[in-house]
């Protein structure tokens, strides 16, 4: 077994296992209470846009995984940008400041938002090609609630509803964009289903240093789809966004009732697949939605949720818990690297036709109920889980009598060519599983260690 490996796998320190379930435990205990000092608005969110704005700050700065990787926002307008007053933006947090940001944008191309302005929109905001809007990382675009805000309450993935005028805060849809240091506020109002920023059709995008709060029902607070490409995401926060509604659709569009921190082609059945998406460095926690329906509490961190979607994507160095899955995968070659996952139902999930995924060295923690990583079974051929390598992971299954990594080996057409490497088990008993599935058909596992409270060897 190649312990040396293993341990780099925790941390380059012997110190780094305590760092990182200390930063675990600290998600579930810093969270709700930074809540409950807010004001009693729903959900424990607050209307303050200042003290928003300081506990985002705050909660990115706590998580992040690569703070190294970070960098800085401008300090001042940067040479080419054009003020957004000049368009008769005011920035106040009153004036519905959408006619005038469209319109610096379409002129203007490179548009600069004023340190701590707060910019008001009642409907969607479009950045098309060449498109760039930036801040000092202090500014606001505040998403209105009510009528004559964004009030989307349709449930239908099409044009007329998810990402209409009043379904979408910013569309992002061209070539060379550039979205970075500003925060995205949705006014907050339950039951209405409304997604942050979409990237559509769309080549060379760049999110950087985003925070996104106050949304309640989106399939995608971030949502890439219809064919974009070399789209990053990265060193961006989404969290503080949940839904009490007890106003669940019947199915089969129940789908669509949930919290998605980032989407990758919502939908499996909408073509083109996107592809060479990088998700890097971003920090998502704080998703809820009360669990209603059959499905459950249906929060993801990340979904790339389209059949064969994601061709060449990396999702690394993210850290996302205190949602229901960390990340949610149907798509097809994506490598899953160094980042740390948790979810209070399940950390990593490959499920629809999932095939050609690595999961690698990354921080994997199981919950009292539910395996580290879920692999699962199909009903149709052509959409079996398959070509799937997890290797040199370290799996933190201490709290939880489940397995760290569980092959479902039921139905028709179970997941197959698993190949489990060189990963380390820690466990609160010897006696539970580390891994399980049927090694004579679905996966082989070769020099991976079992630890009892991360420290004593378990016997072969």
């Amino acid at each position: 077994m190649s312990r040396r490996l293993a341990v780099r796998a925790i941390s380059p320190s012997s110190s780094g296992l305590f760092t990182l379930v200390l930063v675990v435990a600290l998600c579930y205990l810093h969270l709700p209470s930074a809540r409950a000092q807010q004001s009693s608005a729903p959900c424990g969110l607050t209307s303050s846009i200042p003290q928003g704005n300081r506990l985002s700050h705050e909660t990115f700065r706590m998580f992040v995984r690569r703070p190294d990787l970070v960098g800085s926002p401008d300090a001042q307008i940067p040479s080419g940008f054009t003020a957004a007053s000049q368009f008769g933006a005011t920035g106040n947090g009153k004036q519905d400041d959408t006619e005038a940001l469209q319109n610096a944008l379409d002129k203007a191309r490179r548009v600069w938002l004023k340190p701590n302005g707060t910019y008001r929109i009642s409907r969607r905001l479009t950045l098309r090609d060449q498109r760039q809007l930036a801040s000092d990382g202090t500014a606001t675009l505040l998403l209105a609630r009510g009528v004559s805000g964004f009030s989307n309450t349709s449930i239908d993935r099409n044009e007329l509803g998810l990402y209409s005028q009043s379904g979408t805060g910013l569309l992002l849809e061209g070539t060379g964009i550039t979205l970075r240091d500003v925060y995205i506020v949705k006014e907050y109002e339950d039951d209405r289903y409304v997604i942050g920023v979409e990237v559509r059709s769309a080549a060379g995008v760049l999110i950087n240093r985003v925070r996104l709060r106050g949304f309640s029902l989106a399939p995608g607070i971030i949502t890439v789809r219809r064919g974009s490409r070399n789209v990053t995401v990265s060193n961006s926060l989404i969290h503080a966004s949940c839904s009490m509604s007890i106003k669940a659709p019947p199915p089969p569009v129940v789908s669509s009732f949930q919290i998605t921190g980032i989407v990758v082609d919502d939908s499996p059945l909408i073509p083109p697949a996107s592809e060479r998406i990088t998700i890097s460095n971003n920090v998502i926690v704080d998703l809820y939605m009360k669990p209603i329906t059959s499905r459950g509490d249906q929060t993801d961190g990340i979904n790339f949720g389209g059949i064969r979607t994601g061709n060449n994507s990396r999702i690394e160095n993210n850290f996302i818990n205190h949602v229901a899955e960390g990340i949610d995968l149907f798509g097809a070659n994506i490598i899953v690297a160094n980042n740390d996952i948790g979810g209070r139902e399940q950390a990593i999930k490959l499920i629809h036709g999932a095939r050609d995924i690595q999961i690698l060295q990354n921080h994997i923690t199981g919950k009292p109920s539910i395996s580290g990583v879920g692999i699962w079974t199909s009903g149709e051929e052509g959409r079996r889980v398959e070509d799937i390598r997890i290797s040199h992971n370290v799996f933190d299954m201490r709290y939880t009598t489940k397995p760290g990594i569980f092959v479902d080996r039921t139905g028709a057409y179970p997941p197959s060519k698993v190949i489990i490497e060189e990963n380390r088990f820690l466990v609160n008993s010897c006696a539970f599983e580390a891994v399980s599935c049927d090694a004579l058909h679905q996966c082989s596992e070769r020099d991976n260690d079992k630890l009892h409270e991360g420290v004593f060897p378990c016997p072969p």
